[in-house]
């Protein structure tokens, strides 16, 4: 898919609504002479409809621009929950073991992997649920 067509299945997805306000895309349209935009999760990851929600000007402009800024928020304003596995622990560097070897075995990265396997676990689950 395109990016294009990523924004476009997202704001689909999102029902034409910021996700912070509520703003249609009409009223959006109205004000900026613009749709609303798309925006990415984490900052600098590729468009993915997974990582990406639709948001207006007015509520992207107040989220984090650098990764770094993302990681100093609270998971309630920024919409992720940034998980650190501190490797100095013994359980820790045979999880870190574990999906290193699976990403070598895809030919990916741990980042990657950790991903798709939580992606996968939330996708079982009923739709009330998350982890």
């Amino acid at each position: 898919m395109s990016i294009e067509e990523i924004k476009a299945a997202v704001r689909a997805r999102d029902e034409f609504k910021c996700r912070d306000c509520g703003k249609t895309n009409e009223q959006h349209l109205e004000e900026t002479d613009r749709q609303l935009q798309v925006h990415r999760s984490l900052p600098g990851l590729a468009y993915s409809e997974f990582w990406c929600v639709t948001i207006c000007l007015d509520c992207h402009n107040k989220r984090p621009r650098k990764l770094i800024d993302l990681l100093c928020e609270e998971p309630e304003q920024s919409g992720v929950y940034a998980f650190c596995l501190p490797l100095h622990h013994t359980c820790h560097v045979r999880i870190y073991n574990l999906l290193k070897s699976e990403a070598d075995r895809e030919h990916t990265t741990v980042d990657q992997v950790v991903l798709r396997l939580l992606e996968s676990h939330c996708n079982q689950m009923p739709s009330d649920y998350s982890i």
